[in-house]
């Protein structure tokens, strides 16, 4: 999943994003921002995103790396930790 569909779950479960952003201890705009892959949520709020919605915290902060991380070796670190089916060491054996 992509982080966009983290905090759309969130938002949901909030009622809405402003109402999750109030949560997360976040502005309203840096969850537009966040949710429109613009820039990452703090560590913090991955993790209580995680958290809040059930989801795996790990894939989450995954998630929340990749819309940053320029790296193509740290990204498919994180994409990894994502899709754990493709390890990052056979993608860095390629």
């Amino acid at each position: 999943m992509q982080l966009r569909e983290y905090i759309e779950a969130g938002a949901k479960k909030a009622g809405s994003l402003t109402a999750l952003g109030k949560l997360l201890d976040m502005s309203q705009p840096n969850m537009s921002h966040a949710k429109a892959g613009k820039q990452s949520l703090t560590t913090a709020a991955a993790v209580q995103l995680a958290d809040y919605i059930g989801a795996d915290l790990r894939a989450v902060i995954a998630a929340n790396e990749l819309v940053t991380e320029k790296k193509e070796e740290k990204r498919a670190f994180w994409g990894s930790l994502l899709n754990p089916k493709e390890s990052y060491v056979r993608h860095m054996m390629n």
